[in-house]
């Protein structure tokens, strides 16, 4: 925002608002009613300027970017966002023939195999389009924003032709409804999540170009952190050979803690340069705009398949269409049987081959933690679930199998899923193959392994540094070269959620330790996020305290170590106290909201009230009913009712998208 459009939309902000502005060029003089005075705290008449030169000569007051009577009219406009619905006005101009849009669409929307005919003379009506408006705010070594607008077609979700939005941007609107030609109703699902998809499609591109941009300055931080410490290891192992032996083990201590604080301080700098950012959804507005309605069918031979496409009148172009089999924004295609895309027809010179469908659960054969590494054609074998035989019988069965027949075209009814079965299934095969080749007990031997940012993991790392795993999972850290990873090993996924488990044991001096670890599906790998000490489904909810073994207790309830690298505040300390009550896992969530909430080090309200609002948040998340145990007023100190309040003020912050995911 350049200075001029920001005393700008500040003066038009006050005039809409109610009160009076006088431009005389370099200085504009305002009277603001009582509420802005109050908003804004400036008197009831202000001269305002965006020059520097002219503020100091007049004694006016600079209004720029950055000023807080700017920023709070800014903050104001986004939390009143902008939504409305309109007609655009129908055009006096003579509308295109059926020949000439039937000659447009057989050159714009070409099918393969096919050839498009006239099944009728075009219909004129109104089309929906919502047009959205989002905030996007950068977190990448400095905070920015960006405003990114799109107008797509609700009734598919796709954006619209660029010609067709460069005339909408500025076209006036009814003050009235026409009633005069028929509309078709909005897909609100299918139109808001094509908006949504827009947005996130945007902010990664824009945070790969931002850490193209620093890669550079990354890799000299980085290797200056690796130089630092290397010399400080390297002093500690010089003093190590020259100090007698009751000193050595003093030494190998700190150098245990410099690469431990070695590891968080590489992973605080890889944070630094990896780009964050939120998105802001502020406008919303249903357009009903002029067009017309052909309908045409698709030729291949003697088969026809009806297809209906629509025209915007303002910009004379077609609207994208999906493939009427699966869904897809794809090209189309003709088949023998069906029109469809080239991803869900098959092939007319070969037969459909089987989908190799996951099953939910993946058994593979584990081994010992230290350097064993299976043969890449184990891998194959234990991934596909079968032996050569099974599938020597499977390749006889497709053959004697007809052409699979494509998908029926999707229901008008929106869906209750967050995705349609065909990206489901998609979405569950790379999940499989991402999981598997997480190999997380031998990055853990090896030194190698950091958590996903923001996740229970990594707030166990917080705490114990590359130590916690063993904390968590009630092995002594100088004892895990007696760990080895047993065979049984399971995995399963949530394609909806993204999210993944894997459930096995380890064996530690005979005895059968069983684990959960959790992993977020992203950028095609799954990156770990929790890791709990018992095998009790996916993980997403807790067990309570009294199905779990003796042992498991101890180290999760009455004997778990003090923090040795990190530095509570004071609703972390609140947590960490009543830790014999609430256990490290539950704990280990509550601080993992707290810290992503990005919570300051004094809170505005007690440290024991917000503690007690967290777990009551987060408990109700794990399914774990620690109130039925102890009640606020015993736990913390404080009454349900204060908490109950807390949570109806704060609980929207908590769950800001982005701030909380599904454990």
């Amino acid at each position: 925002m350049s200075r001029e459009a920001g005393l700008a939309f500040w003066l038009r902000y006050v005039e809409n608002a109610g009160g009076a502005c006088e431009d005389a060029g370099d200085v504009a003089t305002v009277l603001l009613p009582a509420q802005l005075r109050e908003a804004f705290g400036l008197p009831e008449e202000v001269r305002l300027t965006d020059d520097p030169e002219v503020a100091e000569e007049e004694g006016a007051i600079l209004l720029i970017p950055g000023h807080p009577a700017l920023e709070e009219a800014a903050e104001r406009v986004l939390r009143e966002g902008d939504a409305g619905y309109g007609w655009l006005p129908w055009p006096r101009s003579a509308h295109a023939s059926g020949e000439t849009l039937l000659g447009r669409a057989r050159e714009r929307i070409g099918v393969d195999h096919g050839r498009l005919d006239a099944a009728g003379e075009p219909r004129p009506a109104y089309l929906p389009v919502l047009r959205g408006g989002a905030l996007v705010t950068y977190a990448f070594n400095d905070r920015f924003q960006e405003q990114v607008e799109v107008w797509v077609d609700a009734r598919t979700g796709l954006p619209l032709p660029e010609e067709v939005e460069r005339r909408l941007a500025g076209a006036e609107v009814l003050p009235v409804a026409d009633t005069g030609h028929p509309a078709f109703l909005p897909e609100w699902v299918t139109g808001l999540r094509g908006m949504q998809e827009f947005y996130a499609r945007r902010a990664d591109r824009r945070g790969e170009e931002l850490a193209r941009q620093v890669q550079t300055a990354r890799e000299q931080e980085l290797a200056q952190v690796e130089t630092y410490y290397q010399a400080q290891l390297k002093s500690i192992a010089g003093r190590r050979e020259k100090a007698p032996p009751e000193r050595q083990a003093l030494l190998d201590h700190q150098a245990e803690v410099t690469r431990a604080e070695q590891a968080r301080r590489l992973r605080e700098v890889a944070d630094k340069y990896r780009p964050h950012w939120e998105i802001r959804p502020f406008r919303l507005r249903l357009l009903l705009v002029p067009g017309m309605i052909l309908s045409v069918r698709v030729r291949r031979g003697e088969r026809g398949f009806p297809l209906v496409l629509h025209w915007f009148l303002p910009g004379g172009s077609f609207a994208a269409v999906r493939c009427p089999a699966c869904g897809r924004p794809a090209p189309l295609v003709a088949g023998r049987d069906a029109l469809g895309c080239a991803e869900c027809l098959p092939r007319a010179d070969a037969p459909a081959a089987k989908p190799a469908v996951q099953p939910p659960e993946a058994r593979t054969k584990g081994k010992g933690l230290a350097a064993v590494v299976e043969p890449e054609q184990a891998k194959i074998t234990a991934a596909k679930g079968r032996t050569a035989a099974d599938a020597t019988d499977e390749k006889s069965e497709v053959k004697k199998k007809k052409p699979a027949k494509p998908k029926p075209a999707p229901s008008t009814t929106p869906p209750s899923e967050w995705l349609e079965p065909w990206e489901k299934h998609q979405v569950e095969l790379k999940m499989f193959k991402a999981g598997r080749k997480l190999d997380f007990w031998r990055a853990v031997a090896g030194g190698t392994f950091f958590p996903l940012p923001s996740s229970p993991l990594s707030s166990l790392y917080r705490l114990y540094g590359k130590t916690g795993v063993w904390v968590m999972m009630g092995v002594d850290p100088a004892d895990i070269r007696q760990v080895r990873q047993e065979e049984e090993f399971q995995q399963g996924v949530i394609a909806q959620l993204r999210l993944g488990h894997h459930s096995g044991h380890l064996l530690h001096r005979q005895k059968r330790l069983p684990y959960t670890l959790r992993w977020r599906w992203e950028g095609g790998r799954a990156l770990p996020t929790e890791l709990l000490p018992f095998n009790q489904g996916d993980g997403r909810f807790l067990p309570e305290r009294s199905k779990l073994d003796g042992e498991i207790i101890s180290h999760l309830y009455t004997s778990v170590p003090n923090p040795s690298a990190a530095d509570l505040d004071d609703v972390a300390t609140a947590l960490w106290s009543r830790l014999p009550h609430l256990g490290l896992p539950l704990v280990l969530r509550c601080l993992t909201l707290w810290w992503r909430a990005g919570a300051g080090p004094v809170p505005a309200e007690p440290p024991a009230v917000s503690a007690a609002a967290l777990v009551q948040l987060v408990g109700r998340w794990s399914g774990s009913n620690w109130s039925g145990n102890l009640p606020p007023e015993d736990l913390f100190g404080v009454s349900a009712k204060t908490v109950s309040e807390y949570l109806r003020s704060r609980s929207r912050r908590l769950l800001q998208t982005g701030l909380y995911e599904p454990w």
